[in-house]
């Protein structure tokens, strides 16, 4: 006993001022437990605590302690449980982390109270995901799933999905090796435009929409090849990539110059007579 106190008095000089706690190793019989807990636990979740301590040989996580600096008896402030449930398993020491700075008991009861509340939600999805990957009985029940958890996560049913039946056709469009060339280029110049935003796939879900917009084209530019109404979309299109983009990188300097905390008055009315 004195050599574990021994190497955990030198962790806490190493430790010191790195976090405001403490470890300690600790008789849990020694311990005040908590008179006023707003936490209960049911004696089958208790007896189930007890049985994976026992499991365990010790604690899987530690109980929060306090200690006035004048001196006295060290009191839980979280983990009342677990302390108990080590004396019940008959441990002889426990690890706990200890706050040796002086708290009134407005403060004590605040974190007694925030480790008891502040608590996440589960995710019942997951979780049966989870718990469904343990087999042993015995393993279930050291999960500390109760049986009214184990009723809810029984009636999540898990809706295979499937593809759609999808019919494909497939149309050709047939290009000159200039016009490959010319559409391979403005393909890479317009990926090189978009590299800084983002970029997303969509479906062509009504081809004949499609369709008709290389007839417009087709009728717009007197054009009887559907390939070159095409050549002449994507032109259009990139066309109008490069006019939005220098608009943006003209409208940049007014937006920083408006954004700056030291323009003037001056600088304000030249950015107004530029508008």
């Amino acid at each position: 006993m004195e050599d574990i106190q021994e190497k955990i008095a030198a962790l806490n000089i190493a430790l010191c001022g790195s976090m405001p706690f403490e470890l300690a190793w600790v008789d849990p019989h020694g311990v005040e437990l908590l008179e006023d807990n707003a936490r209960y636990m049911r004696n089958d979740t208790f007896a189930q605590l007890v049985e994976n301590i026992k499991l365990d040989k010790g604690l899987a996580s530690v109980p929060l302690l306090y200690q006035d600096p004048a001196g006295g008896k060290l009191k839980v402030l979280s983990g009342n449980h677990r302390v108990m449930a080590a004396m019940a398993a008959k441990l002889d020491g426990v690890l706990c982390l200890v706050i040796r700075t002086a708290k009134t008991i407005e403060e004590q009861v605040a974190i007694q109270l925030s480790h008891n509340s502040i608590v996440g939600a589960d995710d019942l999805p997951k979780l049966k995901q989870l718990y469904e990957r343990i087999s042993t009985l015995t393993l279930k029940a050291y999960s500390g799933i109760d049986d009214e958890t184990i009723q809810k996560l029984a009636a999540i049913k898990f809706e295979p999905v499937s593809e759609p039946h999808m019919t494909f056709k497939t149309v050709t469009f047939l290009f000159l090796p200039g016009e490959i060339d010319e559409l391979a280029a403005t393909i890479q110049h317009v990926e090189k435009l978009l590299e800084s935003k983002d970029a997303f796939a969509f479906q062509v879900r009504d081809y004949y929409a499609f369709f008709e917009l290389i007839a417009k084209a087709k009728e717009k530019l007197q054009i009887k090849n559907s390939a070159a109404a095409i050549l002449e979309l994507m032109r259009a299109g990139h066309r109008q990539i490069e006019s939005e983009a220098a608009l943006e990188a003209a409208q940049e300097p007014i937006a920083s110059a408006i954004a700056s905390p030291d323009e003037g008055i001056a600088g304000s009315d030249a950015i107004a007579a530029a508008h």
